[in-house]
């Protein structure tokens, strides 16, 4: 199910941020590679959405086997490469290819605003203690899991990725009210003044 949205990839400001991240992990290498870093965009993308009501870059997140994807990553780093900003050096971790980032010119853009920072610090230090495999794992939630194979993750499942508890007794206490104050004509909603 993907809904009409009001918002746009912005290719320059998903460059930025893939670009802050290598940097905020260029003392750390071990602790990011493909797999995170396709999680830390997603992540940060849905969090700016639930705080925001708009993604931080706009890019398209497809359910794959290991969780969400960015699009554009691929394309992206191929640019930050090619530009010699980035540089990216294979190796064999366990078994697996490991992608380490290597930043060569630190990021000069006024995209990302101080309180995207912060989002994508918080975001980064999270994911940052955790393995690939652990964050692959967190990320199959019910936004996931709530469309086929190689589809498109929509924003708007952001919400589900929030843990759920039952309405305790204050909670439908505050809902009656509000309903009750509705109905009596008191007010156009439990938001209204």
């Amino acid at each position: 199910m993907v809904l009409d949205r009001d918002f746009q990839f912005n290719k320059e400001k998903f460059r930025d941020v893939v670009h802050w991240i290598c940097e905020r992990f260029e003392d750390t290498p071990d602790k990011l590679g493909r797999t995170k870093l396709h999680k830390l965009l997603y992540f940060s993308d849905m969090f700016h959405y639930l705080d925001t009501g708009s993604p931080l870059t706009g890019v398209d997140y497809l359910k794959q086997p290991y969780g969400p994807t960015a699009r554009h990553l691929g394309a992206t780093l191929v640019d930050l490469v090619d530009s010699g900003t980035v540089d990216i050096v294979r190796r064999n971790y366990f078994g697996y290819n490991k992608y380490d980032f290597h930043v060569k010119s630190f990021l000069r853009s006024n995209l990302i605003s101080e309180k995207e920072k912060f989002l994508l610090s918080e975001v980064c230090d999270f994911a940052g203690e955790k393995s690939a495999k652990e964050i692959s794992d967190i990320s199959h939630k019910d936004p996931w899991d709530s469309v086929a194979m190689g589809e498109v993750i929509p924003y708007d499942t952001a919400p589900l990725l929030l843990p759920r508890r039952a309405p305790t007794e204050q909670d439908v206490s505050w809902a009656n009210n509000a309903v009750s104050k509705i109905i009596q004509g008191e007010t156009h909603g439990p938001w209204a003044n």
